[in-house]
């Protein structure tokens, strides 16, 4: 009902051909339609100590290490170079900006630290900031690797990833 009640405004303001003021308004119903299909797909896989979880462009990851949460916080801060900005955090959560890049028109990634039994819970969740992105060809995978990665270096020192 909205999609025809906005095609009808459309092509009522427009002098564009009906065809055109159709295709405008049929793109993003196929777009959306693509998005929910591909939702469905879930992939996970293991990389060392955590495994990557991704799903329609969105991905996450949990990793336990063995350290307080402020120390976690601290390397999540000193990990936030190169290819990640760190800019907010509201309490136990850091958020860091991915730059855009090929691949992507650039990532969001939420930091969660929070006290764990056996030390600190470190859940990282990272979408792109273009919301109908559906595909990222596997950019949300690498950068988790690269920033846990990145976090357990500054916790324990250099560290090899197995991949």
């Amino acid at each position: 009902m909205a999609t025809a009640l906005l095609l009808a405004v459309v092509l009522g303001l427009s002098k564009m051909p009906w065809a055109v003021v159709l295709f405008v308004a049929l793109v993003p119903l196929v777009l959306g339609a693509c998005a929910s299909a591909t939702e469905r797909r879930r992939v996970r896989r293991a990389y060392g100590d955590y495994e990557v979880q991704t799903q329609a462009a969105r991905s996450e990851a949990f990793l336990v290490v063995e350290a307080d949460p402020e120390a976690v916080k601290d390397a999540v801060r000193r990990a936030a170079t190169d290819r990640f900005r760190l800019v907010g955090e509201r309490g136990e959560e850091l958020i860091l900006l991915r730059r855009m890049n090929l691949a992507t028109w650039g990532m969001t990634a939420r930091v969660t630290v929070a006290a764990h039994t056996q030390g600190t819970r470190i859940h990282v969740r990272e979408e792109p900031r273009l919301g109908t992105t559906i595909y990222d060809w596997g950019q949300g995978r690498r950068d988790i690797v690269l920033l846990l990665d990145r976090i357990g270096e500054q916790l324990t020192g250099p560290v090899s990833p197995a991949e």
